[in-house]
């Protein structure tokens, strides 16, 4: 047995906003089909038992503490590993507006394991990973030395603060690192609100929603001209007209800089909407999923449930986002990957009607 495997882990998991698909194939990895337990691997709901930290999903306002409380509660050596591109990144909902970014946002990163979902053979290889640097630590601690000179607390920037407002503190950018979009001022910290603002009652206030009404053609320019001024997705949604049976399409984005600015200020924001008017099912609607990847839910619902035609989904379910049960596991695969299977299945296809016919010249002539 390889080295790295000379200790028994024991292993805490965490759930933060992922869509559970890397939660499942993280407990897929526990059962005797995968038996992660058979290299001594051990799951614990207690902080202060684990060796290691499993965090799935991107890190927001909301589960940032409970990530930082989970990880203090552990004793060194401890490593952390991020399952699955959500928790590595941000992945594809990185943009959304109220996602921080990856887990290295909130605390250091030993191992890093990407999927869309994560497989329970790289869970299980990142855990063997996590091994490698629980002994480098404790050879560490044993010559008297810091834990935290290896792995990824040796690198780590320290992440981001959320102020008093729930957002990023000032200084740092969309997802976590960075300065404010050139030509922006720093977004205020917490506090710095003039003594005169009268105190906030009841948090945030949207107190404006600004609807903009865009052509078709018109939608992709729109949305290109709100990211590069720093807004960020929030959803989109589709409404039917019931006088004349056309199709209304909203695109919601909040500008989280200057949002920030407002909320210091008076605890008002505005959100901005872009609004698609009189559209019928004929018509083709260009995705936005190339600026807004987050939006992909959103645009299989229109086309599943209004069977609206929008065009060049980065993430296409081919109207099967709301089917229950599939004969083949669905999964984000490269176009590349997607041929080669359906290659491999057309080739085996082929060899079973082979010896199918095979077998039945063989019972003809036996007959």
């Amino acid at each position: 047995m390889d080295h790295k495997m000379s200790r028994s882990p024991w292993v805490i998991h965490y759930d933060g906003s992922s869509c559970n698909g890397c939660d499942i194939e993280v407990l897929a990895s526990l059962t005797p089909l995968f038996d992660a337990e058979r290299f001594g691997v051990v799951n614990t709901g207690n902080p202060k038992h684990a060796d290691i930290f499993l965090v799935t999903g991107s890190v927001n306002a909301q589960n940032l503490p409970v990530v930082r409380q989970i990880y203090n509660q552990m004793l060194e050596p401890k490593c952390v590993v991020a399952c699955g591109i959500c928790a590595c990144s941000g992945g594809v909902f990185r943009d959304a507006y109220n996602v921080i970014g990856g887990v290295d946002r909130a605390i250091p990163v030993d191992v890093y394991a990407p999927g869309c979902a994560i497989r329970p053979e790289t869970v299980i290889d990142a855990i063997v990973e996590a091994c490698g640097i629980l002994d480098q630590k404790e050879a560490v601690m044993r010559a008297g030395g810091d834990p935290l000179t290896v792995g990824g607390a040796a690198t780590w920037d320290g992440g981001v603060e959320l102020g008093e407002d729930g957002f990023v503190a000032a200084g740092a950018g969309a997802d976590g690192a960075g300065d404010a979009p050139a030509g922006k001022p720093a977004a205020p910290a917490a506090g710095d609100a003039p003594a005169e603002t009268p105190p906030l009652q009841g948090g945030r206030v949207m107190q404006e929603a600004i609807y903009t009404t865009v052509g078709i053609d018109e939608l992709l320019s729109h949305v290109q001209a709100l990211k590069g001024a720093g807004a960020r997705f929030v959803q989109m949604h589709a409404e039917r007209n019931v006088d004349d049976g056309t199709y209304r399409l909203v695109y919601t984005f909040i500008n989280v800089h200057a949002a920030q600015e407002h909320i210091a200020q008076d605890g008002s924001y505005a959100i901005e909407n872009l609004v698609v008017e009189g559209i019928d099912r004929h018509q083709e609607i260009p995705s936005i999923s190339s600026y807004c990847p987050a939006v992909f839910p959103f645009e299989n619902e229109a086309h599943d449930l209004f069977g609206l035609a929008i065009t060049d989904m980065q993430i296409d379910f081919k109207g099967f986002f709301y089917q229950v049960s599939t004969a083949e596991p669905m999964s984000v695969i490269t176009p590349e990957v997607k041929a080669a299977r359906e290659k491999a299945m057309k080739v085996r296809a082929a060899a079973e009607a082979k010896a199918r016919k095979a077998a039945a010249e063989k019972a003809a002539a036996a007959a």
